[in-house]
């Protein structure tokens, strides 16, 4: 099974995930925001979700991708993405 990192999460937004998850994967909820602080809590994780409103560095970005963890961004993380997925690898970035 699968494990997601969920980070800056609320009761409600666990609510909605895990009727939509429905069991699928194994999801972790941390309250705290995705940040180079907070990588160790995504350790052993296959990806990680961050909300529109965390501030992800490149430290950030290439700390997930040295531990294994998917990364998928778009908008504002798109260049930053670009830049580690061309040194690190294992980075995706959706959209056109």
């Amino acid at each position: 099974m699968k494990t997601i990192a969920f980070f800056d999460t609320k009761p409600y937004d666990r609510e909605s995930f895990d009727r939509a998850n429905a069991g699928r994967y194994d999801i972790r909820y941390f309250e705290t925001r995705l940040s180079a602080a907070a990588l160790p809590l995504a350790e052993g994780c296959d990806a990680a979700c961050a909300f529109v409103n965390a501030e992800i560095d490149r430290a950030v970005v290439e700390g997930l991708v040295a531990r294994g963890v998917r990364v998928e961004v778009d908008g504002r993380e798109r260049q930053l993405a670009d830049a580690a997925g061309e040194r690190a690898g294992g980075v995706d970035v959706a959209g056109g």
